[in-house]
């Protein structure tokens, strides 16, 4: 291979030798697992369930359109399409960062924004006034926050009424938490149902 000069007058050469290609046929492609039992954790195979992934499943789960009505309608929300809508990951604000966005996909005028806050075990109420912090920030262009987490309290669920929050659960059907999953087949198991 011919080294090129560099400098002012340098002048582009063809690249004349032959190209090797790499064959990727017939490999084994990678597939990361999850897991929520700390003694299977086998990094890079195997990780811990953590709040990242969750985030990730529920923002692939809400990409569906179908779903995502479902999703509003659940909440009652009835009025909002969800082919209108497009789900983001993290958002910085000055309060802190929010988990996930729900906005209007093309915005006419104001965009209208869901706030979403994700939470791996039981909500607890210091998440309820952190979510009503972003709302306030946000102001009339937020229609809704939303709490999702494994578990609420009844203290918790009052606190979120209080604010105008709605109150999700996540759960994964037929999963055993010793064993290892895939997002793929953790994202087909998830569940997200309304308090």
């Amino acid at each position: 291979m011919k080294e090129l000069k560099r400098g002012r007058n340098c002048q582009s050469q063809v690249y004349t030798e032959t190209v090797s290609y790499l064959d990727l046929k017939n490999k084994e492609v990678f597939i990361p697992k999850f897991t929520w039992d700390k003694n299977s954790q086998n990094i890079p195979e195997v990780f811990k369930f953590q709040e990242l992934i969750l985030q990730s499943l529920i923002r692939h789960h809400l990409s569906d359109a179908n779903k995502l009505q479902k999703f509003f309608d659940g909440m009652g929300m009835n009025d909002l399409n969800g082919n209108d809508f497009e789900i983001l990951g993290e958002k910085a604000l000055p309060e802190g960062h929010i988990d996930l966005l729900i906005k209007d996909a093309q915005p006419i005028g104001i965009s209208r924004k869901i706030i979403i806050e994700v939470k791996t075990e039981n909500a607890n109420v210091i998440d309820v006034r952190q979510l009503r912090n972003y709302i306030d920030e946000i102001k009339s262009e937020c229609k809704a926050g939303i709490l999702i987490a494994k578990h609420f309290t009844k203290k918790v669920l009052g606190e979120a009424k209080s604010n105008g929050i709605a109150c999700c659960v996540y759960s994964f059907k037929n999963v055993n938490k010793s064993s290892e999953y895939s997002f793929e087949e953790l994202l087909s198991k998830l569940e997200l149902v309304f308090q």
